[in-house]
């Protein structure tokens, strides 16, 4: 439950504040809650995660670096945690994804197989 609730306010943070501190900030609790969710699935909030992650991805504050952490952190989350992949499936991250793509040209192989997690 506290997760949830730290979950809950990184994901605030991550869509409406500009500042890269405050980003960064909520990306190392997202860390922490996919840390968390491959050693105890059971406790984990799949679409909560998701919606983070995807808040995380689509972040303008975030640079490069810290969002493909945040990404290989989420796939390694998806891969490993079955809750998880169901509500990555469940909430379409393709926009997130592509805007990821955007905004971070490096990081389309990485991207690319999300979505192949996914399919």
């Amino acid at each position: 439950e506290d997760v949830d609730m730290a979950l809950e306010g990184a994901c605030s943070l991550l869509e409406s504040s500009t500042s890269r501190q405050t980003c960064a900030a909520a990306a190392k609790v997202l860390q922490t809650a996919l840390w968390r969710a491959r050693s105890v699935p059971q406790d984990v909030n799949g679409i909560l995660c998701c919606v983070t992650a995807s808040a995380a991805l689509t972040s303008a504050a975030l640079d490069t670096d810290e969002v493909a952490y945040l990404l290989r952190e989420f796939t390694q989350t998806v891969e490993a945690v079955p809750s998880v992949l169901e509500a990555a499936r469940d909430i379409d991250l393709v926009h997130a994804l592509d805007t990821a793509a955007v905004r971070h040209a490096d990081l389309t192989a990485a991207l690319a197989r999300l979505k192949r997690v996914l399919a």
